[in-house]
């Protein structure tokens, strides 16, 4: 068994961002940190597991979410944490998940003057963040064994042209005919961090990079294929990789992925289709080879970071007037509507943003409302994120156009109140959709 201490700890409140901190674990993991997540849940004996993981680990990532900071249940809560760190002079990384912390003495702790990064809690991980990391833990004098990832690190911050191309080659050769899975899935989750930078994924693309992670899509182990489509996904951010990915053959093995992969890999080959489907001719392509039917399936029984994405592929596909049928077809009206009443906050938006499109189609109009589609969209408009509100109440302004029923409905059930409420407080834009759906009801 391993005696290689930690080279990093976490520090949060379980119940506010565990799922974030999960998440970035596993990237640091991946670029050859070991890190110390404490996973005994409050409540059980943690205090001395936890004292002694913050002892040896050379950084402590703090994740500063609303109450973190506030005495806990146990012994040895984030306040005990925060007092252990300060006390030590423990080197620390700072993650602001909150506009202002409710704790007094952690505002003093982590006042102004520290130096942030900015994660709000349910949101995607910022791309810069685990390089950042990095970047501090080497700065405190951190050693990290050499990996393709963590070249990929040291790369996509080079201001080397020809370093970064002779990486982005050898990765690129890697995933086409490395020695073995693990080897190309590595070269993979490589490509994937050199991706999240603008230059490179033109660089990636004309390199000859997208065939060999479409095919590790098809044929890599379920990592492979994970790490492969989360490449794909950064890649068909990019206006020009749309197209060539969906010329190379990349919307099918994405589609049988989102059917059949890991739940990480539905979470990304979902994401990627979504990326895609910004492109008017991959809407097109995305339905014909079947990719609707289980971006549904995703809605209903995904992770919560599956059923978000698969309901923002489903956004970008129903702005498609054939789409729009077909979606409603195939019984996607149903799990969108339910992902409005109990999806996390991103999940809600993108079900609205969906319903806001779908409901351009008059069948759908009427199919939204038996459904039940209209109550859980009035709520979203008192307590969704400002985009949710704003979603939700230009899918109600759509589902009154040109409906006496739908009014009558959405006034009865309180629609007229909540939309007033939103034209003065909402945003700009969320006012101006509550506004408009008023015109219809007044």
């Amino acid at each position: 068994m391993s005696t290689r201490p930690y080279d990093a700890a976490f520090s949060l409140r379980f119940g506010e961002s565990m799922k974030e901190a999960e998440l970035l674990k596993k990237e640091l993991e991946k670029l050859g940190l070991k890190v110390f997540l404490c996973s005994v849940m409050p409540g059980g004996k943690l205090d001395k597991e936890i004292i002694n993981a913050f002892d040896e680990a050379k950084l402590i990532v703090i994740f500063g979410s609303l109450t973190y900071g506030t005495e806990g249940t146990t012994k040895f809560s984030s306040s005990e944490e925060l007092v252990f760190i300060m006390e030590e002079e423990k080197p620390f990384y700072l993650i602001k998940m909150c506009d202002r912390f409710k704790e007094a003495s952690t505002r003093f702790y982590l006042n102004k003057n520290v130096m942030y990064d900015v994660w709000m809690v349910g949101t995607p991980m910022p791309d810069k963040l685990p390089s950042g990391i990095i970047d501090k833990f080497k700065s405190i004098g951190g050693d990290i064994t050499s990996s393709m990832a963590t070249m990929a690190v040291s790369s996509s911050t080079s201001s080397n042209k020809d370093d970064r191309l002779g990486k982005i080659e050898k990765m690129i050769q890697v995933v086409k005919d490395g020695s073995n899975a693990e080897e190309k899935t590595e070269a993979a989750g490589a490509l994937r961090i050199l991706a999240r930078d603008a230059e490179n994924k033109k660089k990636i693309a004309a390199l000859g990079g997208l065939k060999p992670l479409i095919q590790l899509v098809k044929d890599g182990t379920a990592e492979g294929k994970q790490e492969a489509a989360c490449a794909l996904c950064s890649l068909s951010v990019n206006a020009e990789n749309q197209k060539k990915i969906a010329s190379l053959g990349g919307i099918e093995p994405l589609i049988q992925l989102t059917n059949d992969g890991s739940a990480e890999g539905k979470e990304y080959a979902a994401l990627a289709l979504n990326n895609l489907a910004v492109n008017a001719e991959n809407k097109k392509k995305i339905a014909s080879l079947g990719g609707i039917e289980p971006l549904i399936q995703l809605t209903k029984d995904g992770t919560a970071e599956g059923k978000k994405n698969a309901a923002w592929a489903l956004c970008n596909l129903s702005m498609n007037a054939e789409n729009k049928k077909k979606i409603a077809d195939l019984g996607g009206l149903e799990p969108l509507i339910q992902l409005v009443y109990d999806g996390n906050a991103e999940g809600k938006k993108n079900a609205a943003m969906a319903l806001r499109n779908l409901a351009v189609n008059a069948e759908n109009q009427k199919k939204i409302a038996s459904l039940g589609g209209i109550e859980p969209l009035i709520q979203l408009t008192k307590d969704g994120t400002a985009e949710g509100k704003e979603n939700a109440a230009a899918a109600l302004w759509n589902l009154a156009a040109n409906n006496a029923e739908n009014q009558k409905k959405i006034a009865s059930l309180g629609g007229i109140e909540a939309l007033t409420q939103l034209t003065k407080d909402g945003n700009a834009e969320a006012k101006k959709m509550a506004a408009g759906a008023l015109t219809l009801l007044n």
